[in-house]
């Protein structure tokens, strides 16, 4: 482990003489570099935010439990996306959490979200992706925006997202700053959606991957999105269907030659990950 010194101070500083003084320090702490090939240390540095401690961790991110192990195949390119996005997450997952986090506080004072340099960035946060941001208080949903595809860099789309999750879900009243702390957050980012294909609403249901599947379903103007996550409230593709189409608009029975399905899959980060022990 090394150390840099940020500031020195002493209480002559400001007032006094300086014969018999106080002295403060301010210190960073970096652990070591993971290999030789490291350019420069990686900092494990920690901060409170909404009350809760939360600090980079030095081995990968477990994947958040958001739904059972699927054993049913991945589609074409879900295998790479979740390997590419996991190792995003491992790497910057505490970047976008307290990112998000910093927008829904800017948006507390300012009621906008937060101003974001993407240069400041590294350059896969400045890659366009696509994500929701998911907000919980003692256990209950407190809001949920996020972008179906991908259209904007996507440490622009985690700000932008936080702040209306917090502020614009037209669900939930703003959020107060009295109920700031203690705020459970996480971020989904979203895989690219794939078109399914199917003759009729049996073969529909049956392509459908419990606990794996986010959903899309549109017919006309009616559209409506679940995440996987979902899966845990409703366990069964009967159950997540239905609800789905009344999300929509539609009845719950509903069902037309035009009626259209898009299926994706995430990963997501959450403040806890990076809270625990």
């Amino acid at each position: 482990m090394s150390v840099e010194t940020v500031d020195l101070r002493n209480s002559g500083d400001t007032a006094g003489p300086k014969d018999r003084v106080v002295g403060y320090g301010s210190w960073l702490f970096f652990d070591p570099p993971e290999s030789a090939t490291d350019e420069q240390p990686k900092p494990n540095a920690a901060a409170v935010v909404w009350g809760k401690t939360v600090t980079k961790k030095a081995e990968p991110l477990a994947a958040i439990p958001d739904h059972p192990a699927s054993v049913t195949p991945a589609v074409d390119g879900e295998d790479d996306f979740g390997a590419g996005t996991r190792a995003l997450l491992d790497e910057h997952g505490l970047t976008l959490i307290l990112l998000a986090a910093a927008s829904i506080d800017h948006g507390l004072e300012h009621r906008a979200a937060l101003p974001v340099d993407i240069g400041e960035h590294a350059p896969n946060l400045q890659e366009n992706g696509a994500c929701f941001v998911t907000l919980k208080r003692n256990g209950q949903l407190r809001g949920c925006i996020g972008s179906p595809q991908a259209h904007r860099a996507l440490v622009l789309d985690v700000a932008d997202n936080a702040f209306k999750a917090a502020f614009k879900d037209p669900r939930f009243p703003a959020l107060t700053p009295g109920e700031r702390d203690g705020l459970d957050l996480s971020i989904a980012v979203l895989s690219p959606q794939t078109p399914m294909n199917f003759a009729d609403e049996a073969d529909f249901m049956n392509q459908l991957r419990a606990g794996r599947d986010g959903l899309i379903i549109a017919d006309g103007p009616r559209r409506a999105l679940f995440l996987p996550a979902v899966w845990d409230q409703l366990p069964t593709p009967v159950a997540f269907v239905q609800h789905l189409k009344q999300k929509a608009g539609m009845a719950a029975d509903h069902w037309s030659p035009a009626f259209q399905a898009w299926r994706f899959v995430t990963e997501a980060v959450s403040i806890d990950t990076f809270s625990g022990p």
